[in-house]
């Protein structure tokens, strides 16, 4: 279930859109395309309420991405993908699969320069991961049953990244970004009350490219 926060935050990213549109129309610099790989060290724990020693394990990120940038400075993206989570344990192991359907906003260090765009700018993203259930399994001893029934079908990971945008040539970028964010409960309550929650950190590269033309310069 979504939480309180992420409907405040839906709503006010819907409202900063609108306004933005209509208030920075002269600014745009049009739509890009893209594709972002990337790598995440998921840690999934029981609340501090278990003693299974649980350990992160490093776990694949893939999303085919459409960005919208607005002017030199700001920008949102969103897209489609998959993510890959893990609970790891000395005894057993619970695998999550999600479709995922990121909205992140970029904040990017305005130039010094007077004509073009700087090269490598210094960039900050923050945003949202909704997702959605494909598959879950518990592995044990060799065994692997299915742990869906047990799973929550939404998830949702709230995000903080910093990183590096650099121009590639006149219509295309590269965005390499540290990642780091903390997600919502992934299984459905238990009558013990067990509640697996997430925290995770890793990499995430975007490669991103213009179809209509070029980088506008202020």
């Amino acid at each position: 279930m979504i939480t309180r926060f992420n409907s405040i935050f839906i709503l006010l990213s819907t409202f900063a859109l609108f306004h933005l549109s209509s208030a920075q129309s002269q600014a745009q610099e049009g739509f890009w395309f893209g594709i972002s790989p990337g790598i995440q060290n998921t840690l999934l724990y029981s609340g501090f309420r278990s003693e299974i020693d649980t350990r992160s394990i490093a776990r694949p990120v893939l999303m085919a991405s459409a960005s919208y940038v607005y002017s030199e400075r700001f920008s949102v993206q969103s897209g489609i993908g998959y993510a890959f989570y893990t609970q790891n344990t000395s005894k057993f192991s619970n695998d999550f699969h999600y479709a995922t359907f990121p909205l992140y906003f970029k904040f990017r260090r305005k130039q010094k320069k007077k004509k073009g765009w700087k090269r490598n700018q210094l960039t900050t993203m923050i945003g949202t991961n909704f997702q959605y259930l494909i598959a879950a399994r518990n592995n044990y001893e060799g065994k692997h049953n299915d742990i869906t029934a047990y799973t929550a079908r939404y998830h949702v990971d709230n995000l903080l990244a910093i990183g590096i945008t650099r121009q590639i040539n006149s219509s295309s970028v590269m965005e390499a970004y540290f990642t780091s964010s903390f997600g919502s409960v992934i299984n459905k309550h238990s009558l013990d009350g067990f509640s697996l929650v997430n925290t995770n950190f890793g990499l995430l590269f975007n490669f991103r490219f213009q179809l209509n033309g070029k980088m506008k310069s202020e």
